[in-house]
């Protein structure tokens, strides 16, 4: 039954006043020295992805599930959404475009599929480098049925290596609707709390039956992967809405939002999420740019939907933000100890990201030696994304580790690699005499012969 418009509006009302209320209680202008606010982020500057002539695989429509890779100071990001295609960009100075370090190919080597039926629209939902790995995960589009319960992947962080992708992997008890998104670092003093060293999540996707309907986190250890492994540390299911039915009068979610990008900054307590909030009437159908059509038949037994910024059938809020959901960490370790559910933990602040171009975020990425998040602004290069940076300005750069010490290198006499040149060597050279044996060849002419000696003889006994 569709609700009177009377009844709407005393509901959205009742809703505001209530809302009103919990910002006096729950969201002071500074909670802690440790909790970051909208004023300790500050907007420097931003870049462009590489560009790809057409018809060549390109990021046109794309700059999804990036990550920050520390070893090459680069990102990992997926090109145009119909291929997904994922590739390796550098970080340019602001205001520059980056270049290509790893070219775009199919990370998964065909098996993004296996997370369900053949034929199934199966997208990258984020990217993690792990060491030499790389953590891939990937989520159903439209999954009906809210069966899938696959979703990560792991493969060798050098694309150019094939035969190695692993999964896909379950990593929880819940369905890949609640995981197979954006993955995050977790600080080494929480990673004992929170039950993990990474977090991964999942939310707002399409069939709301089998997604969070806000903010999703759940930590694991990408070494050891089990479909028990995930702690849940935030999550709504359909059942437990708290932040909302979808109703954009709610302060936190509306049916449109996108609340998938999580961060956790180091030196604070804070997880941010990162995406897009609706915040106009609610309306289910096909978008339009003409606002005389708003809310007419459709003529698919659906109405038309006032929202300029997509023609997609399903729900529009218009219009939309660009926002933070903020949460506390000490607030989801309970959820971990078992002191609150999921469902029960609420943002501590949330706030509009102004300035930024494009049409809203769809990545986030997080530089701890640098205090920089790399947000990728679906459209904000014409129909290439781009990466708008902020910078945390309350927190101390992590410093990035030391360069491991150098390896030594060998002595050029010590043959058999024993780390010292003696008589060994010499019986190893002798037996080898006018031949082109190439461990004996020191000086690399094609013969071991008296030069090769005399190279022996002028580091008798030294060690490495």
């Amino acid at each position: 039954m569709v609700k009177s418009h009377v009844t709407r509006n005393m509901k959205h009302v009742t809703k505001i006043a209530a809302v009103s209320l919990v910002v006096i209680l729950i969201m002071p202008s500074f909670a802690s020295a440790a909790l970051l606010q909208a004023n300790n982020l500050d907007h420097i500057g931003s870049f462009k992805a590489p560009y790809i002539p057409w018809p060549t695989d390109a990021f046109d429509y794309g700059g999804t599930a990036i990550s920050y890779n520390p070893a090459r100071n680069s990102l990992f990001m997926v090109g145009h959404a119909w291929k997904q295609l994922l590739a390796e960009i550098s970080i340019p100075e602001l205001g520059g475009r980056s270049i290509i370090l790893q070219p775009l190919v199919d990370s998964l080597e065909g098996k993004m599929g296996l997370i369900n039926e053949p034929g199934a629209n199966v997208q990258i939902g984020g990217t993690f480098p792990w060491g030499d790995k790389l953590i891939v995960s990937a989520f159903v589009y439209y999954d009906g049925n809210g069966t899938t319960i696959l979703s990560h992947f792991i493969r060798p962080i050098d694309m150019s290596v094939t035969g190695q992708v692993q999964g896909p992997f379950r990593v929880g008890p819940l369905g890949g609707g609640f995981y197979g998104g954006s993955m995050a670092s977790i600080p080494a003093n929480w990673q004992g709390s929170f039950g993990g060293p990474v977090m991964t999540g999942l939310c707002c996707v399409a069939i709301s039956g089998r997604t969070s309907l806000g903010p999703s986190a759940h930590s694991f250890d990408p070494n050891n992967i089990s479909e028990t492994g995930a702690k849940a540390l935030v999550y709504y299911p359909l059942t437990n809405p708290t932040l909302g039915d979808g109703d954009p009068t709610t302060q936190y979610y509306s049916s449109s939002d996108a609340a998938k990008y999580m961060v956790m900054p180091e030196g604070s307590d804070s997880v941010l999420f990162f995406g897009r909030h609706g915040t106009g009437e609610y309306c289910y159908g096909p978008g339009t740019n003409d606002p005389a059509l708003h809310m007419q038949p459709s003529g698919d037994g659906n109405v038309w939907c006032y929202d300029p910024t997509s023609s997609a059938k399903g729900p529009h809020n218009y219009p939309y933000y660009n926002y933070v959901w903020a949460y506390d960490a000490n607030e989801l370790a309970k959820v971990v100890r078992g002191e609150k559910q999921p469902w029960d933990v609420l943002p501590y602040a949330t706030w509009n990201l102004n300035g930024l171009s494009g049409l809203y975020p769809v990545g986030a990425a997080y530089d701890s030696s640098t205090q920089r998040i790399y947000l990728s602004m679906y459209f904000g290069d014409g129909e290439y994304p781009l990466i708008e940076v902020l910078q945390i300005n309350s927190l101390t750069p992590t410093p990035p580790p030391p360069p491991p010490p150098p390896t030594p290198q060998p002595i050029v006499g010590d043959i058999n690699l024993d780390h010292i040149v003696n008589s060994i060597d010499y019986s190893i050279l002798n037996s080898d005499w006018f031949t082109s044996n190439s461990r004996s060849d020191l000086n690399r002419d094609q013969i071991v012969n008296a030069i090769d000696y005399s190279l022996l003889n002028a580091n008798w006994l030294r060690t490495w």
